[in-house]
């Protein structure tokens, strides 16, 4: 059975084709699968990919192979799935768990299968289902305890990989102030006008001339975010994406989603999870200790040569950029159902809280 051909379907993903995947990824031994069932998961919430959780059956017992799995494969929109060719989401996520993941610091689902094809964007990941875990919801955000677990393995993984010398290999993996990354600023034009629309009576006034100035200086801060310390950034670090331990002998936590993996300053992550993932009243409460737990866990984990101050300036700089997430998301998305609109909604809100608190709207005039 040749595994080179990518399903394109969720129907396609017969027992014969799962037994050769599962066997080329050494999982399954002499084993078959016999039967399965499958059931979309993340239904309103993946808009890149379709994911379906699949229940396999096997002709006898299978010692390590996966009883459930989660196949993750491209969206049938063709205007979606040329979006992820031209910004090389598929490629990145699948050469992430090929490349990276194995001897990764931070915990990620396991990669039973991958495939991908240059010419046409079709990809196919085979992963952990991680049911059994406790899913965050970025929508009800994040406790101080669950804050400080995320940001403390996010640093550690910023640790491991601080001005590597590994990152100018990743070719795959753009800087933030890749041409790739620039021309997504072409979208933002086009979702502006739409977020005033849905979110102008909501969005504080100063914040709408945020979002009107960003257009024209979020490539020069893109490009910012490269030019000092850079590190592997997960790029979408939000609490939707984590997977908290439910049971004692859990890793802590496992971080889905590497679509947008890039190359640049570690704050970057940092300020876009504290603005997005946590309520408002949380944040202010927590952020010092947490700028603090970030910067101390790199210093902890071998990063010299960085203050504290930098530290906290690159984060009220990154808290503006990441008004951009907003902004697109409110203007370009469909809000498919209520909780949609209210995670838009709330997602505005506390990055435009973030931003006036820290009065990083004063960073354009610098």
């Amino acid at each position: 059975m040749d595994t080179d051909a990518i399903p394109q379907s969720v129907e396609a993903l017969t027992p014969t084709w799962l037994t050769a995947a599962l066997r080329e990824g050494g999982v399954l031994g002499d084993a078959v699968v016999t039967g399965v069932t499958a059931e979309t998961v993340g239904a309103g919430v993946g808009l890149l990919c379709l994911l379906n959780r699949l229940t396999l059956q096997y002709d006898r017992p299978a010692p390590g192979a996966p009883a459930t799995l989660i196949a993750k494969i491209p969206s049938p929109d063709p205007q979606t799935r040329g979006l992820a060719g031209a910004f090389r989401f598929y490629e990145r996520e699948v050469r992430f768990y090929r490349d990276l993941a194995p001897a990764f610091s931070l915990p990620t689902p396991r990669c039973y299968f991958s495939a991908f094809d240059a010419k046409n964007s079709d990809f196919i990941l085979l992963l952990e289902d991680l049911a059994g875990s406790r899913l965050g919801d970025q929508l009800a955000g994040c406790s101080a305890t669950d804050a400080a677990l995320a940001v403390r393995q996010i640093a550690q993984t910023h640790a491991a990989w601080w001005n590597h010398p590994r990152l100018d290999a990743l070719d795959w993996m753009p800087a933030t102030g890749d041409p790739v990354n620039k021309t997504g600023m072409q979208l933002y034009g086009m979702a502006r006008p739409a977020f005033v629309a849905r979110f102008g009576d909501m969005c504080p006034p100063e914040l709408l001339r945020v979002s009107e100035r960003l257009e024209a200086h979020f490539c020069a801060m893109l490009d910012a975010f490269c030019a000092g310390p850079r590190t592997v950034l997960h790029g979408d670090y939000r609490l939707d994406n984590l997977f908290f331990a439910a049971n004692p002998g859990d890793a802590p936590l496992k971080v889905i989603d590497w679509q947008i993996a890039m190359r640049g300053v570690g704050t970057y992550d940092l300020g876009y999870f504290m603005s997005q993932s946590v309520d408002i009243e949380v944040r202010r409460a927590i952020e010092q200790d947490i700028l603090k737990l970030y910067h101390t866990t790199l210093l902890e984990h071998g990063v010299t040569d960085y203050s504290f101050d930098a530290c906290v300036a690159h984060y009220r700089q990154t808290l503006l950029g990441c008004f951009v997430y907003p902004v697109m998301g409110g203007g370009l998305v469909e809000l498919v159902n209520d909780r949609a609109v209210t995670l838009a909604t709330t997602m505005m809100l506390r990055s435009a809280t973030a931003i006036l608190d820290w009065q990083a709207d004063k960073l354009f005039d610098v």
